[in-house]
């Protein structure tokens, strides 16, 4: 129900119009300038990965994903099956932006040296949303729940154990069961 009445509802009304006086209004949210990094591909990170030193590596105060020692652990036994696959990312100090669990898996494993990739000239801010949305973006997707059921039940006959693949047992069994 539009509880203006009617001879106000007819005046126009500017959203441009100066503020009142006294009247205080809210700061403008902060406008960020498109970054061209996409465009100048020469200036990717993941295109120089660079070996260093685990005691190098400083792990962010402002990280707010946690890893599980379960978690750890099966990042772990993903590295001892294939390996260091994804880089750590890393400012020019060694702050890292993404990849706390796998240092603690590194660690985990007795491990002297990981590969980084570095961001090179990224703002503070910059290094905050990328680890926010770093680790937001990976438990924001779905699973296709067939093709899921497929590729595990093919993964247990080939002799992978999938409980390291970080699925809660319950939510694996139900996927797994023929019955669903």
């Amino acid at each position: 129900m539009n509880d203006v009445p009617a001879a106000l509802a007819t005046l126009p009304i500017s959203l441009d119009a100066p503020p009142l006086e006294g009247e205080v209004l809210p700061p403008e949210p902060r406008k960020r300038p498109k970054s061209k990094r996409l465009k100048d591909t020469a200036a990717w990170a993941a295109l120089t990965p660079e070996l260093w030193e685990v005691a190098r590596l400083l792990p962010s105060a402002q990280n707010a994903r946690l890893h599980s020692p379960k978690q750890v652990k099966a990042i772990a036994e993903s590295m001892k099956q294939f390996g260091f696959t994804v880089p750590i990312l890393v400012d020019e100090a060694g702050d890292i932006i993404a990849g706390h669990g796998r240092l603690l898996a590194a660690e985990l494993l007795k491990l002297a040296q990981v590969p980084v990739i570095i961001a090179r000239g990224w703002t503070e801010e910059e290094k905050r949303a990328y680890r926010v949305m770093d680790n937001q973006l990976t438990i924001s997707g779905e699973w296709d729940v067939d093709k899921l059921k497929v590729e595990l039940t093919a993964l247990q006959g080939f002799g992978f154990d999938i409980e390291f693949m970080g699925f809660d047992a319950d939510k694996l069994a139900i996927t797994l069961d023929p019955a669903q």
